[in-house]
């Protein structure tokens, strides 16, 4: 174009009610790319800001079609949305793909997750049990990975609701990928766990503690840590009746600790009663417990004390 026909133009367009900076933006491509006096004009609308601009100049600059560009052109589209799929145009989607993602109820973190389950293979099947509304990005993420680490679609199916959030739908996705089955994973997957205790009964299942010993520390009542001292006890020998001295959420994991390391070592129940209780710090169990050892195995130590 010529330079009046330019200003011209340019004129026109600020007649329209564009910005300056938009404006500046439209002339810097009229002189500079090569796009055509009809793509520019399309798109020079008062209703466009800046960055969106940038998506739909850069999308044509890059050889994309009106048509594809279309798809995202919609002002009510965010920049970062038009960016999302203007991306996926570019890696050579299909339109019926790319309207799967073009959903304006979507921010642009959630239309990422759904382009790269695209990109990745996914079935429609796979996509659309994530691509809603309704899932965060995160949760989209979590059921994402688990399809493309293989996982079947019962497993995916497991996690895949608004119930679980992403850090609980990440400890059920690894679960299964650890090799537990679906009767083991329906005993963590509740959202009454948080993601640390689900991590805990995960791990007792996969060091092969059977149902009825996971019933002793699957219980919202204990924290995660709590969880760990139980299970640590059922894994190192401990009997039903020794585990009740300690499985009680009264008792911090600290305490609890003290008192599993006294049954391991071989104190008696009723020794290791001497100090269950809540109401002793950490330092005083561990103390009487150290006590108590040193008795076992020198008995003189306590005559001595009695003299």
């Amino acid at each position: 174009m010529e330079e009046n026909e330019i200003e011209e133009l340019l004129k026109e367009y600020k007649n329209r009610g564009i910005e300056k900076d938009e404006l500046d933006f439209i002339k810097e491509n009229i002189y500079k790319s090569n796009l055509t006096k009809e793509q520019i004009d399309e798109y020079a609308k008062p209703e466009y800001n800046l960055y969106q601009l940038e998506e739909i100049y850069g999308g044509l600059n890059n050889g994309l079609t009106k048509e594809q560009v279309d798809l995202y052109s919609d002002p009510k589209f965010w920049d970062e949305q038009m960016a999302v799929i203007r991306d996926a145009l570019e890696e050579g989607m299909t339109k019926e793909q790319i309207l799967i993602l073009a959903n304006q109820e979507f921010i642009s973190y959630q239309m990422e997750e759904i382009r790269k389950g695209l990109k990745h293979g996914l079935s429609k099947e796979q996509i659309d049990l994530y691509a809603k509304p309704e899932f965060d990005w995160k949760q989209m993420l979590e059921i994402r990975l688990g399809f493309e680490n293989y996982l079947k679609l019962e497993q995916v199916s497991m996690y895949a609701n608004t119930k679980f959030n992403d850090e609980q739908m990440e400890q059920i996705r690894l679960s299964f990928e650890r090799g537990l089955t679906l009767s083991e994973v329906s005993i963590l997957a509740d959202p009454k766990f948080d993601w640390a205790q689900m991590q805990e009964i995960a791990n007792g299942l996969k060091n092969d503690l059977n149902f009825e010993q996971i019933s002793f520390f699957a219980d919202p009542k204990f924290g995660w840590s709590q969880m760990v001292e139980i299970r640590l006890g059922l894994e190192h020998g401990l009997n039903k009746e020794l585990l009740f001295v300690y499985a009680k959420p009264d008792f911090k994991w600290m305490q609890m600790k003290q008192m599993r390391l006294g049954l391991e070592g071989g104190l008696t129940e009723e020794q290791v009663m001497l100090y269950a209780n809540s109401d002793l710090s950490y330092d005083q169990m561990e103390e009487m417990r150290e006590q108590l050892e040193r008795e076992r195995f020198n008995p003189t130590i306590e005559q001595d004390m009695q003299m």
